[in-house]
């Protein structure tokens, strides 16, 4: 018998004449039906075009409810249930939605969304997991494990369709970079040849190396992400280069130190990265990528999939044939903290409300990852397989390992010297200014100009197509193909683009239906959805023409000394870069000198409003205080790793919960589990046994409950393991078996009778109970009464070998008895 999922088999009937397994659902049916509650909360179950994915089925109950509601029209469901689950549940599904509807194991829940008709569902977003009433109470609680299971399959699954949208927003920076994008970072080609970078990152490593990297800073090239900046200036390192990708706003909250770098360092960015950092930087930078979206460009690209990426390759596009790494963990460490001491991130305490992946570190041990990192170190494995020579070397022996990078300690590193560092630093800088050169700013606002054109073309003629087919004749194919010609040839370059930003647009041309069931209405209406795809997205880019082109005026103007800064000085608030002010005072020194009072006090609201968007903070409540990380999917991680046997990574969870102790008391009820789990996996039972008895009562749930008894069976301490399952019957009676078996362990056989008894009053048909009170009547010389209960197994289960076996060897003895 599993204390863990007592009497699987037991079916329950509720006064609705509703039958569930008792196990997996108690009482959750006893005082309203499973119908009126799975009417109330599960009504997105009937949307249409969705694919639903059901985490458990409720006894069946909820599958049922389904099949008899009806299925939505094009919505697919998939049931995952726990495999011992579906060995006693008997579920009809007609041959007629068979393919619609289907109930599957964890194991196959990979497979199946692999099947391309779900691809439809996955990149248009019509997707939505749910959990049965039993998998959210998990009282079965294997169900941990399947919502874990499950969960990280739908995230592997979620997570190349995601890069997809992703794309919209970055090409939406790169239209608002546009004017800022100065200069190309391929002109830093080739500028440090056979010295020595150091990238540095925002992992729990870089406190570690800062010292090392003051000390011998004037060898090494130093590139920092921008995350970082602060803690490495305060250390007393001069950033040569600081890079940022991230297109996100939060960016700049978490980068804004960077304004306090000095006017000797260098900004290198994506050409997405978040406007308010690009256009507000005071002095020389540089961008990856193409400046305009849609023209591919000669330059060092962005690497994916993080800014440690693209750090890499701008080092050996400088020449630099020894890249050393740190706070380049791209794992937590192992307090479970992901950032590096005085970050944003830093700060917050150990993340511990998520499934992992767990990696191994150049030490050996276990460390745990997130799917974005773990597939960062994939694509470094990548790009360490094609450095055309340069080496990467980690200097964090903490960090996860990484094929193709090494890990050296970092007295063993040997670095060549730099004797013109700031001489070259410096070159680079008087080259290349902050503001873009008025020529080129006239380039561009031609370049959008003929955009503009194009876009504004491209949507007249797929407005038209939308015209005809509304209008469909037996000619309108014809027409529609001609316009399809047209603009294929004459756009092409911009066609590629437009469906490119607009992928998400063009999903819903996809469907969900079949291709052999489509009338000519379908098609017609699929070829509307198209071109309005095409207007949409055509529409979008003309805004986004329009926001550039007004960027690229008001750095037109700036270059003139008799601008009128009043007016200056609402584009730059309205652009989210009040900050520009500084550049262009700095850039037109003798204006400072005339300012009237209207131009004195837009300069003060501009100041105003740069101390309002530095004093913005990252991740805090309404009273400003830091927001903790939450513990809400920790008991599902702690479960995960109990069942997996990842001891070290028990362990790591133990120790990371002395953060929350003063800030959420669940941490102690966690904390106790991790550590008995520890020690059951290690064999040492007592102690785990030990662990859960201090904790106090208040704090024990039912998990730590079942857990002192089952160490206390373990430990041999039978009285101690009575006690605390007698605590287990108020919450249920299928824990009376149970109680029987350590009653009689104990020696207390007139009490294990009365438990056993008990509990076939309440659960007459329990086949296998029945079997257990025979046996230890048995064992007690009680032959007749043994018989007596083996006869009324016999009944219940006519075919079953072990009740059959005992019988015959009962009446035998019965028959010795007799004879002798």
């Amino acid at each position: 018998m599993s204390l863990a999922n007592p009497v699987l088999q037991h079916f329950s009937i509720n006064a609705f004449d509703e039958v569930y397994l008792s196990a997996v659902n108690r009482n959750q049916f006893e005082h309203q039906s499973a119908a009126s509650i799975f009417t109330e909360q599960y009504q997105p179950l009937l949307k249409k075009d969705m694919l639903f994915v059901i985490l458990g089925t409720d006894s069946g109950l909820l599958a049922n409810y389904i099949l008899e509601q009806g299925l939505a029209e094009g919505s697919r469901y998939i049931f995952v249930e726990h495999p011992q689950i579906l060995d006693v549940l008997s579920i009809d599904i007609d041959a007629s939605v068979a393919d619609k509807l289907l109930i599957i194991t964890p194991e196959q829940l990979a497979e199946q969304l692999a099947q391309i008709e779900y691809d439809v569902y996955l990149a248009k977003k019509q997707f939505q997991l749910m959990q049965s009433q039993a998998c959210s109470t998990a009282y079965f609680s294997d169900y941990q494990d399947l919502k874990t299971h499950c969960q990280q399959v739908i995230e592997h699954a979620f997570f190349w369709h995601a890069q997809n949208h992703k794309q919209k927003s970055f090409i939406e920076k790169q239209f608002l970079n546009m004017a800022d994008n100065g200069f190309p970072a391929a002109r830093l080609r080739q500028r440090f040849v056979g010295k020595t970078a150091i990238v540095i990152g925002g992992g729990p490593s870089l406190d570690e190396s800062l010292d090392w990297i003051a000390e011998h800073q004037h060898q090494l090239v130093v590139m920092v992400v921008s995350r970082a900046a602060k803690q490495v200036q305060a250390a007393g390192i001069h950033i040569d280069f600081v890079l940022t990708v991230d297109p996100q706003p939060i960016s700049f909250l978490i980068s804004k130190p960077i304004f306090d770098l000095p006017a000797t360092s260098i900004l290198v960015h994506a050409d997405h990265g978040v406007e308010s950092l690009v256009g507000q930087w005071p002095y020389s930078h540089f961008y990856t990528g193409s400046q305009l979206p849609w023209q591919p460009q000669d330059n060092v690209p962005t690497v994916a999939t993080t800014v440690t990426n693209s750090a890499i390759r701008l080092a050996v596009e400088m020449g630099c044939q020894q890249i050393l790494l740190t706070g380049v963990d791209l794992c937590h460490s192992a307090m479970g903290v992901s950032h590096a001491s005085g970050s944003v991130h830093g700060t917050i305490g150990p993340k511990l409300d998520f499934i992992g992946e767990w990696v191994t570190t150049y030490e050996g041990k276990l460390a745990e990852t997130t799917l974005q990192l773990f597939e960062a170190m994939q694509s470094l494995a990548e790009q360490a397989a094609n450095l055309n020579g340069a080496q990467l070397i980690n200097l964090a022996a903490s960090a996860a390992k990484i094929d193709g990078i090494r890990y050296v300690p970092k007295e063993d590193i040997v670095l060549p010297g730099i004797d013109d560092k700031q001489s070259r630093l410096a070159e680079i800088i008087t080259e290349h200014p902050n503001l873009l050169a008025k020529d080129a700013l006239l380039a561009l606002k031609q370049q959008l100009t003929q955009a503009q054109q194009d876009f504004a073309a491209i949507s007249k003629h797929a407005k038209r197509a939308i015209a005809i087919g509304d209008q469909f004749t037996p000619t309108s194919q014809q027409q529609l193909n001609e316009i399809e010609k047209l603009i294929n040839d004459k756009y092409s370059l911009f066609m590629a683009f437009i469906k490119f930003y607009g992928y998400s647009h063009f999903s819903q041309f996809l469907t969900t239906s079949q291709q052999d069931s489509w009338q000519e209405s379908d098609i017609v209406a699929r070829q509307g959805i198209y071109y309005h795809a095409i207007k949409t997205t055509c529409d979008e880019l003309l805004h986004l023409c329009q926001q550039s082109y007004d960027k690229v005026l008001t750095r037109l103007a700036e270059h003139n000394p008799k601008v009128d800064l009043v007016w200056l000085s609402q584009q730059w608030i309205q652009q989210q870069q009040p900050r520009r002010y500084v550049l262009w005072l700095a850039s037109q020194p003798s204006r400072q000198q005339q300012l009237t009072p209207a131009e004195q006090q837009a300069i003060a609201m501009l100041e105003a409003a740069t101390k309002a968007q530095f004093a913005q903070q990252v991740q805090r409540d309404h009273q400003g205080k830091l927001i903790v990380r939450s513990l809400n999917q920790t008991p599902q991680k702690i479960h995960h790793l109990y069942t997996s046997g990842n001891a070290e990574g028990l362990y790591l969870v133990y120790r990371a919960l002395d953060w929350y102790q003063d800030k959420d008391e669940r941490a102690f009820t966690l904390q106790a589990r991790c550590l008995a789990y520890y020690h059951e996996i290690n064999q040492d039972y007592a102690q785990a046994f030990e662990v859960l008895r201090q904790l106090a009562p208040q704090y024990r749930e039912e998990i730590e409950i079942k857990q002192l008894v089952m160490m206390a069976l373990k430990s041999h301490q039978i009285l101690a393991a009575e006690e605390y399952l007698s605590q287990l019957l108020s919450l249920s009676h299928l824990y009376l078996p149970l109680l029987a078996h350590i009653q009689k362990l104990a020696g207390k056989h007139q009490q294990a009778l009365n438990t056993y008894l008990d509990y076939l009053d309440k659960y007459p048909e329990d086949v296998i109970t029945y079997i257990k009170l025979g046996q230890m009547l048995a064992e007690l010389g009680q032959v007749q009464g043994a018989l007596d209960v083996f006869l009324h197994a016999a009944n219940l289960d006519p075919d079953n070998p072990l009740i059959q076996k005992c019988l015959a060897q009962l009446q035998q003895a019965q028959s010795q008895l007799s004879n002798g």
